[in-house]
C-alpha cells in the first residue's frame, strides 16, 4: 500500500516534532551533561587494625553541566555507606560520602572493593569508585 505524498509528509512532520519534544523533555531534568567524578581515587582508608572499624569521608564532584542527582549509594563486603551530604549536586559542586570499613571479617593485607553510586547520567548512570584499606594485625 502506497500513501499519498501529502499524507506521508504530514506523518513524517509529526514524527519529527514528537521526537524533538521527547528529546527536549530529558533536558528539563538536568540529565544531559551530568558527570560525577571522585576528587581522588582510589578512596583509601590507610592502615586499619584488624577487628577495628574505620570511617572516612570522600568527595565526589559534578564536573558536568547539568544537575547530578544521586539515586543510591551502596557498598558491600565490610564497607558501608554512613552518610551522603548532598543528593542533588549542581555543576561544579561537591558531595561528601562517608564510608565505613569493618575489618572484623577481613583478612590481613590489602583489601580492595567498590562503592557504587547510581545517578542521573546521560552516558553511564553508575559510577564505581575503588576503596582500599591495609588491614594490619
Amino acid at each position: 500500500m502506497v500513501l499519498p505524498l501529502g499524507l506521508a509528509m504530514r506523518i513524517f512532520k509529526k514524527a519529527v516534532v514528537l521526537t524533538l519534544l521527547l528529546g527536549m523533555s530529558f533536558n528539563l531534568y538536568g540529565v544531559e551533561g551530568t558527570r560525577l567524578e571522585p576528587v581522588s581515587e582510589p578512596w583509601h582508608f590507610g592502615r586499619v587494625q584488624k577487628g577495628d572499624e574505620a570511617q572516612k569521608t570522600f568527595v565526589l564532584r559534578n564536573s558536568g553541566t547539568g544537575n547530578a542527582v544521586i539515586e543510591n549509594v551502596s557498598a558491600c563486603c565490610g564497607y558501608g555507606v554512613v552518610d551522603v551530604s548532598r543528593w542533588d549536586i549542581p555543576p561544579g559542586e561537591n558531595s561528601e560520602i562517608t564510608v565505613t570499613c569493618d575489618t572484623s571479617r577481613k583478612a590481613i593485607g590489602e583489601d580492595t572493593n567498590k562503592v557504587t553510586v547510581k545517578y542521573n547520567s546521560d552516558s553511564s548512570s553508575i559510577l564505581k569508585v575503588e576503596v582500599r584499606s591495609d588491614i594490619v594485625p
